[in-house]
């Protein structure tokens, strides 16, 4: 072999490897990301039923989907943190005891329905419901 083909021999490994080496890099790349989930859908938590104990709905496991009615016992209380986000779909909250959804002018609470019929993707207060509502002070 002369010099010159063996020079090429030796530059076509050293491609090779760092062909092999990139490959490799990229590969392990795509399995953190795949084992990571980056861009992968937000969690949720799906709830319905009956609540019969105090209960706390959180910004840490917003969204909430409502896959049922949802009714909220007598002398029971459901809080609704700042920043929560309430998807009803056709659902509805029946609120026997106490709702306390208490947003901020930047922590906004968002309640999100589909509607149409009459009761679906609301709010309904019953007449078992304490009555009264808290207005939250006005920022000076």
């Amino acid at each position: 072999m002369s010099n010159k083909q063996t020079m090429v021999c030796c530059e076509n490994k050293r491609m090779n490897k760092s062909f092999t080496a990139l490959f490799l890099i990229a590969l392990v790349a795509l399995s953190v990301n795949n084992t990571l989930n980056f861009g992968s859908a937000q969690n949720y938590k799906e709830v319905n039923g009956i609540i019969k104990s105090d209960t706390i709905w959180t910004k840490l496991s917003s969204p909430y989907n409502l896959t049922g009615p949802v009714l909220v016992n007598s002398g029971v209380t459901l809080t609704i943190e700042p920043g929560v986000t309430v998807n009803f779909g056709t659902n509805y909250i029946q609120v026997n005891g106490t709702l306390n959804a208490q947003g901020t002018s930047t922590n906004n609470i968002y309640l999100n329905g589909e509607g149409g019929l009459p009761g679906f993707g609301s709010i309904v207060i019953t007449k078992f419901s304490p009555v009264g509502m808290n207005k939250e002070k006005q920022e000076a």
